[in-house]
Order: C-alpha cells, then structure tokens, then sequence
C-alpha cells in the first residue's frame, strides 16, 4: 500500500447535495469524519498549535491522493480554483500518511495570515459549482503547467494574492492588475483599453457594456489615486468601506472573466502574443467577430 497524502480542506463549506466525492485527476476531494480528523491530531499533538487543533475539527472536505510532490502542489492550488467559483476562506492544510498503520509522518498546518474575503456573497459551495470544479480542473492544470509568461497564470497569480492582503491599498491595487494581465497588451492608454475591452468581452448588450466600462473607469480611477500617492478623496477616508466596494466589484469582474474563459475554452486566445491579442479584441469592439 502507497504513502498517502491527505489535504484538508480548512474553511470550505458546502451544501447539501454537493456531491459526496469529487474526482480532480489523481486528487479525490470527499466527506472527511470527525474521527479520521481526530486520528490526525492525536498521531501528531505536538506539531499543532490549539488553532490549528480547532481549525481541522470544524473542517468537513478532504483532498486525497498517492503521496507524490506533484500531488503536494496541485492540493495546493484547489483553493486557488475554488476561488475563481466563488469568494472562500478555503486553505490547504497537507499532511502525510504512512500505511499499513496510517502513521502521520508529516504536517503543514494552514497559515493562519489567511485575509478573509471582502465580499459578502454567500461562500457554500452548491452542486452546481461541483460541476465547475471538475469542469475547470484540467484547464487550469494545464494552466499550472504551462513553462514560461501565460497572460492566464498571470491574472489567476493576482487575483489569488488579492486575498492575501491585510491592507485594502495592497489588495485593492492587486485585484486591477488582474484585470491588467488579461485585457493589456500595449503600453499606452491602458486603462482605457482595459475598460472597452473588458466591456466587450463580457457584455453584449450596449447598455450593459457602458455600465461596466463606467464601473471599471471609477474602479482605475481609485487605483491611479493609491499607487501614485495622490489624495483618494474624502469620501474614502471618511468612509473606507467605499475602497471595499471598489475592490468587491473588481474582484467579481475578475471572477467573471476567468469563469467566462474557462467555460468557453479560450484559453489558445489568452495564449497568444500581444499584437494577436490586439487583433482580436480589436475585431470583438469593431463587430467584424462575434466570438473570441
């Protein structure tokens, strides 16, 4: 019997009906019981902190693989993927195990500077979103795998950060990148190019369009004011919770665009150079192509 690697799932919830297994590849994600977790913290007491022991005793998923480095690492990037469905405090926290007596060997307890997210939409899980785990996995393992620059790795690298920041500026400005790495090809006038393109891509109606490039223009707008050290106005001072706004509806436009991606397969899209890239959006905001 092989070495076993376990990654539980700490801070994901899901609903009922979410399916009980979930195959990813050489990952299962299932139901894990409280006396397997149990078990866990018993074969290693000294290795956890009392967090960590309160933690792993409220987590109810598991991730479940042959031990292997590589299976170490994508364990670590579900999360990641779970993020791109839906906000989660989700984390990885990966331990090993020894059969025939299931010895622990190794632990790696989740981090505990984990940012929770700033939006308030509902962080369970559904059935519905089981089906887009499995859907998306393989492109985004490819997408893991990939050597070398990939406009894709890029954004899902920031907006992956975005939820690791104690400072609205930090995690505000990294959510605009994301956009950056997926709408910017050029050096010259990129917020403007990165507000009609995202437009485009999304929208189709032309009110819709406009309403998303105004959003994206308030949303750059802040942005220029925090990286450049300029006042960002009274309202967010007296009120901080507008910087959070602004961050919240960045953050969901990023979620939509990479959804959008992932559902429609265009992936050899955002692989291609600048200037094809260009081409590109430039037909879809021209109306000479309908499709990406």
């Amino acid at each position: 019997m092989e070495d076993q690697i376990i990654g539980l799932l700490t801070g994901f919830q899901a609903a009922e009906g979410f399916p009980e297994t979930l195959k990813l590849g050489s990952l299962t994600i299932r139901r894990i019981s409280s006396a397997e977790i149990e078990k866990l913290i018993n074969d290693l007491p000294l290795a956890l902190t009392d967090r960590d022991r309160t933690v792993w005793r409220k987590t109810t998923h598991a991730i479940f693989a042959v031990y292997s480095d590589e299976n170490r690492k994508k364990m670590y990037r579900v999360p990641q993927l779970l993020r791109v469905i839906r906000p989660t405090e989700a984390l990885v926290a990966v331990v090993g195990v020894q059969p025939p007596s299931l010895t622990l060997w190794s632990a790696h307890p989740t981090k505990i500077w984990f940012m929770k997210p700033y939006s308030d939409v509902d962080q369970i899980f559904t059935a519905e979103d089981a089906e887009k785990i499995t859907s998306y996995y393989p492109a985004y393992e490819r997408l893991s795998n990939h050597s070398g620059y990939h406009r894709l790795a890029s954004a899902c690298f920031f907006f992956e950060t975005f939820y690791h920041s104690h400072q609205i500026r930090n995690s505000y400005t990294t959510i605009v990148t994301a956009l950056e790495a997926l709408f910017n090809t050029e050096h010259s006038e990129v917020a403007y190019k990165v507000q009609l393109r995202c437009a485009f891509f999304l929208r189709q109606e032309p009110q819709e369009r406009e309403r998303v490039f105004d959003d994206i223009k308030k949303i750059y707008k802040l942005r220029s004011s925090l990286v450049h050290g300029q006042s960002v106005g009274k309202a967010i001072y007296a009120n901080p919770a507008v910087g959070v706004e602004y961050a919240v509806q960045a953050e969901e436009y990023v979620r939509e665009c990479l959804q959008l991606i992932l559902n429609n397969n265009y992936f050899d899209s955002f692989s291609l150079k600048d200037n094809d890239l260009a081409k590109k959006f430039d037909a879809l905001v021209l109306g000479t192509s309908t499709t990406f």
